[in-house]
């Protein structure tokens, strides 16, 4: 991690992270001189980036290399508090050879960051930069992408008869697929490499290698005023653009690249409209093709632009080229469906498990200004709605507190399971829940009446027997139960989800992840071995972004609280936010101590505060009412208190939100999420989505930054 890197680099060496059988290196440049401008600081790395590229061009002879630039933001939130945020700017790999022009390569690199930061910074809703941590150089082994023996062209190709495929048994494919362009398609055996023998051409073939690499392709076109566009198949053999020439000459040479475990093979498309044309239609008009994105422009059809205006298909493909060639190359797929509506109606029922938890962590010194936080404690809260599984808490200290933790998830995985699979029939019904069915006119999941084509059908609880509502049968057949289990911790991207990730390794379970960036998680899921459902863990704060006290503070009931704790005057002390001496804590030794410590003891190093006299005493308070032993127990019962309140605080937001919109949250990543999926149910509109190219990429261009604002500039002064 950052925090990692930051603290290993305490001198002027950089710090070297081999990896992959030494097949790869992450290096870190730390920013020693504390340079405040990102340009200068990039400037000033200069010379070593390119010491380190040569170094491992000559170790490797190929490298793939990309860029993450690290620095810190701020935001002042009042006048008295900031937050802090992460900045990490990337570029995409890149490969680089000996031949490689590095500072043309470091100049292109450091102007995407520097744009990249200056498109944030635009749109960062009042983010300025604090510091320049310093500079992430990813490093590895690279086999490029290159042109071999023949590789025969799969059926579904072969039967467009847009390829020709040079038979060669040397690793010249390249050539021979640029001169079987020379040839009108009357040629005979334009597949035999002895069709080229002694061919008179206007090629120069001596600035690349054979077999021939992708990259080195674009000296072939500076050399031969040409374009050379390069696609590949996919798994479905469907044509993408893999290299399309940044350069506007007049020739084109369109070549197909096919590969597979042993080698790999150019051969020339002659009819790239034809080629493609299976996987954009069934209709066998004649088209014009942009090669860059495949949208196509049928030329015997007349277009009529908003002023009924006529328009050829030559004249829509240069307005279409004014935006393509402003994106990145790639194959546009739309939806079938072109609206957005409503339709997740496993929403409108709750999720019946749902669990929350909460962690401490020793806190042990690096450096002056470091730690490292080891976990120490678990909090688990289980919340059923299905009467065989019983509310659950469990609370758990010890050195191997993360296997504990996988532990409790897998047995709750295998016994929701085991519920799941229930398919209990459907009990019968009582006059009241009868005359409710055959009164319904509308389907109680959509809210749309009942026809002869979508009948109307009893719906059940599979797990009771319960009779629900009418819906229809259609609405009927998408009531599932959930294939995860939502495992909620208060601020998970920022801190519990970096130790949680770290324990997923306990068996080879898959594991699947939703990243905020290469440091933070929106989620994340993971489905132990001999599991089928998936345990999803979420950040409640992405939900309700305020600290648990202040969302506390908003409670009048506290049912979950009063299962707990039935004395009153205990539950209202465990109300109030408690306090632990963090920075105390940093060893499981302390945890046997007998007496509460010292309030000395309850100074916060990373805040840089002390306790306060109220919270102190409220302290012994706590110690006092619940006949503490040792500070592991106050430890304990701290964390119980806090995965109670958490569960109190989400289950009461998940009620609100039922009664408002008749949906669950728990279904949802994120609050951004839930609000889209209940302003479609709440509105019920139906959505038209873009289907044209042209259009979604006029739209893209068109995007800037955010915010526009003036402020008063915040000024520290540096004179303490």
């Amino acid at each position: 991690s950052k925090l990692y890197r930051l603290w290993a680099v305490a001198d002027e060496n950089d710090t070297v992270t081999p990896a992959l059988n030494n097949s790869a290196v992450d290096l870190f440049i730390k920013n020693q001189n504390c340079i405040t401008d990102s340009a200068q600081y990039l400037n000033s790395v200069c010379e070593k980036i390119i010491f380190y590229l040569k170094y491992y061009i000559s170790l490797w002879n190929n490298i793939k290399v990309n860029y993450v630039f690290e620095c810190t933001y701020y935001k002042l939130n009042t006048l008295l508090e900031s937050e802090n945020l992460d900045g990490n700017f990337k570029t995409e790999a890149e490969g680089l050879t000996k031949e490689s022009n590095l500072e043309e390569h470091l100049v292109g690199s450091f102007s995407k960051i520097l744009g990249e930061m200056e498109e944030f910074e635009k749109k960062g809703s009042g983010w300025s930069l604090q510091c320049i941590d310093g500079l992430l150089i990813r490093m590895s082994k690279h086999k490029p992408l290159g042109g071999g023996k023949f590789i025969p062209l799969p059926e579904k190709i072969v039967k467009t008869r847009s390829v020709v495929n040079v038979q060669n048994d040397d690793d010249h494919c390249f050539k021979y697929a640029v001169l079987s362009s020379l040839f009108n398609s009357d040629k005979k055996h334009k597949n035999l490499p002895s069709a080229y023998k002694n061919l008179i051409h206007p090629f120069d073939f001596t600035v690349v290698k054979f077999p021939t690499e992708i990259q080195d392709i674009k000296k072939f076109e500076k050399v031969n005023a040409c374009n050379c566009n390069i696609y590949a198949l996919d798994e479905k053999n469907n044509v993408y653009p893999l290299k399309v020439s940044q350069f506007k000459f007049n020739k084109h040479i369109d070549l197909l690249y096919l590969s597979n475990e042993k080698t790999s093979h150019y051969c020339l498309i002659t009819n790239l409209s034809r080629l493609v044309r299976s996987q954009k239609s069934k209709h066998h008009n004649n088209h014009l093709i942009c090669r860059r994105c495949f949208k196509t422009f049928n030329k015997d059809y007349k277009y009529r632009d908003k002023s009924k205006l006529v328009k050829t298909a030559d004249d829509l493909m240069k307005e279409h080229e004014m935006f393509c060639g402003l994106q990145e190359p790639s194959r546009y797929e739309f939806p079938k469906k072109m609206n957005v509506e409503f339709d997740k109606y496993q929403y409108t029922t709750k999720v019946p498990i749902v669990v929350y938890c909460d962690f401490e962590t020793l806190s042990t010194p690096l450096t002056d200004t470091t730690q490292e936080h080891v976990i120490y404690s678990v909090g688990v809260r289980t919340c059923s709605s299905i009467p065989d599984l019983k509310n659950d808490t469990f609370i758990y200290t010890g050195t191997d507190t993360m296997s504990k933790f996988n532990e409790y998830l897998i047995n709750l995985c295998k016994k929701v399971e085991e519920l799941y699979a229930r398919n209990i029939p459907m009990s019968p019904l009582t006059q009241e829940e009868e005359k409710r069915f055959q009164s319904a006119v509308n389907c109680e999941v959509c809210n749309k009446p009942f026809t002869e084509a979508n009948m109307k059908v009893y719906d059940h609880d599979h797990m009771t027997g319960k009779f629900r509502f009418a819906a229809h049968k259609e609405c009927n057949v998408q009531m599932k139960l959930p294939n995860f289990i939502p495992v909620y911790a208060h601020n998970l991207s920022n801190f519990d989800g970096h130790f949680i990730v770290r324990s997923l390794d306990c068996d080879d379970g898959e594991i699947k992840v939703i990243p905020n960036n290469t440091e933070r998680y929106i989620s994340f899921s993971k489905q132990y071995s001999g599991c089928n459902l998936w345990i999803r863990f979420l950040d409640s704060f992405r939900f309700l972004n305020y600290s648990l006290d202040n969302l506390v503070k908003g409670l009048t009931e506290f049912p979950i609280m009063g299962e707990a704790y039935a004395d009153e005057a205990e539950r209202k002390l465990l109300l109030r936010k408690g306090v632990l001496p963090y920075s105390y804590l940093d060893s499981m030794e302390k945890l046997e101590e007998t007496s509460l410590p010292d309030r000395s003891k309850f100074y916060n190093t990373l805040t840089e505060e002390h306790v306060s006299d109220e919270d102190y005493t409220h302290a012994e308070n706590i110690w006092r009412t619940f006949n503490i032993k040792n500070l592991g127990e106050y430890s304990d019962l701290y964390l119980k208190t806090d995965v109670l309140l958490l569960c109190e605080v989400f289950e009461q937001y998940r009620n609100l939100c039922f009664e408002t919109y008749k949906l669950d949250p728990s279904w949802c990543y994120t609050s951004p999420g839930f609000s889209w999926t209940a302003m479609l149910k709440f509105t019920n509109i139906q959505l038209d989505i873009l289907n044209d190219i042209t259009q979604v990429q006029f739209i893209e261009a068109g995007i800037r930054g955010g915010l526009t604002q003036c402020v008063l500039r915040y000024a520290k002064a540096n004179n303490a």
